[in-house]
C-alpha cells in the first residue's frame, strides 16, 4: 500500500502543475479521464469555453482541487455509475458542479451533526471556496444522487493581484 501511497502522492501534485501548465479545462479532462479508468465510472466533462479562459490561477487550482475532492468522494461514497463535471461561467463568478447518479444521502440528517463536512471530506471543499469568496453547496436525495457545487467570483479574484 505504501508504493501506492507514494505514486498518488506525486501523481496529486503533478495534477496541480498541469493546471498551471495547461489550464484548467486540459487539468479536469486529464482528471475525469483518470477518474473513468481507475473507478469505471462513466466521467463527463463539459467546460464552457468563456468559463475555461479565465487564466487565474489562484481560482483555476482552486476550482481543480474542489472537482478533485468531489470526485474522490463520488469514488468513497457514491457507489455511481455516472458523473458529469461542469463548468459554467454567470457574470461575475464560475461555477463548478460535480453531479452523480450515485447512492445520494439524507442531507437534512447531515446537517445535524456538527462535523457536517468532514465525513465526507468536504471541509476543504469548503473552506477553499470561502478562502476566494465564494460559495459552497451539497445536495443530494437517498437514491437520487449527490451534487457538489460552488461558486467564486473571479472578479474578486482579479482585484488582488492588480494592487
Amino acid at each position: 500500500g505504501r508504493v501506492i501511497g507514494e505514486v498518488r502522492r506525486i501523481s496529486y501534485n503533478l495534477r496541480a502543475l498541469a493546471v498551471d501548465d495547461y489550464g484548467l479545462p486540459v487539468a479536469l479532462e486529464v482528471l475525469c479521464k483518470e477518474f473513468e479508468t481507475v473507478y469505471k465510472v462513466n466521467t463527463r466533462l463539459h467546460v464552457d469555453s468563456s468559463a475555461g479562459e479565465l487564466h487565474d490561477e489562484q481560482l483555476d487550482i482552486a476550482l481543480y482541487r474542489v472537482a478533485q475532492g468531489a470526485l474522490s468522494n463520488v469514488a468513497k461514497h457514491a457507489a455511481a455509475t455516472s458523473v458529469h463535471v461542469t463548468v459554467t461561467r454567470s457574470d461575475h463568478s464560475v461555477v463548478l458542479s460535480v453531479e452523480d447518479d450515485g447512492r445520494g444521502f439524507d442531507t437534512a440528517a447531515l446537517h445535524k451533526r456538527r462535523d457536517v463536512y468532514s465525513g465526507l471530506g468536504l471541509i476543504g471543499i469548503r473552506e477553499r471556496s470561502q478562502m476566494l469568496g465564494g460559495t459552497f453547496s451539497i445536495t443530494s436525495r437517498p437514491e437520487q444522487g449527490t451534487r457538489v457545487q460552488v461558486q467564486i467570483p473571479y472578479a474578486h479574484a482579479k482585484q488582488e493581484g492588480s494592487d
